[in-house]
């Protein structure tokens, strides 16, 4: 697959194909590290009650904060989940399996360098956001390939920052387009499963499974999404 992915910048279509490919075969590591990352977070949001004490009590005001922290929660402790997927692709598409303990092990060790980057990053894109709208979104896909710079790349801080610039260089559009269609499409999907999962039961057992079936499913388009990372990376070296 290796091949393929270096001898030419790949249409959305394909990327999707060959992350379906990677994602059935190593499905099994995949589910996880991601429900390993997921499982705690998810539980804790089905169980605790929606406002939390420390969070305003009950009432609008306190979900709405037990909801925020929560997502916060994923996003911050989910880049280890990120990294080990991403180590997982990067090994089945060089050939080699990445076992899912080896690969969340990899996730941890490298959770501290990507969690700083991604702040980093979020800090320069909120800054010039501020200034102006236009320049926030240009440098948002500028940065779109930082974590994995810094999970498969060996590339930490702004070096990580300047990596992804580079790749996006000269193809701006195309990037912003693949990224925004799998994005959509993540969220299209989600939406549609979530919602006919809830009309089954709405309870704080089927929220635990529906949140935990979601992070599952959005691991593909994690799959997808690394790959586009290194379809670009390997035409740019290759280049």
């Amino acid at each position: 697959m290796k091949k393929q992915l270096e001898a030419q910048p790949l249409p959305i279509g394909a990327l999707f194909r060959f992350g379906w490919q990677l994602y059935n075969e190593h499905f099994s590591d995949i589910l996880w590290v991601i429900l390993w990352v997921y499982l705690p977070i998810n539980l804790a949001t089905a169980l605790l009650p929606d406002g939390w004490p420390l969070l305003g009590g009950a009432g609008a005001t306190g979900a709405q904060l037990s909801a925020n922290l929560a997502l916060l929660l994923e996003i911050v402790w989910g880049i280890i989940a990120a990294v080990g997927v991403a180590a997982i692709v990067e090994q089945a598409v060089l050939g080699e399996r990445m076992a899912w303990p080896i690969a969340l092990r990899y996730g941890l060790a490298k959770w501290p360098a990507a969690l700083v980057v991604e702040l980093l990053g979020a800090l320069i894109i909120l800054g010039l956001t501020f200034l102006l709208i236009i320049p926030g979104i240009i440098w948002a896909f500028y940065y779109a390939f930082s974590l994995y710079a810094v999970a498969l790349r060996n590339v930490n801080g702004r070096s990580a920052l300047a990596y992804s610039k580079g790749l996006v260089q000269g193809q701006w559009w195309r990037v912003c387009g693949i990224l925004l269609l799998t994005s959509l499409t993540g969220q299209i999907v989600l939406l549609v499963i979530t919602a006919l999962l809830t009309l089954i039961a709405d309870n704080p057992v089927a929220e635990f499974i529906i949140n935990s079936t979601a992070d599952v499913i959005a691991s593909f388009f994690t799959v997808v999404t690394v790959l586009f990372f290194l379809n670009t990376d390997y035409v740019k070296q290759k280049e």
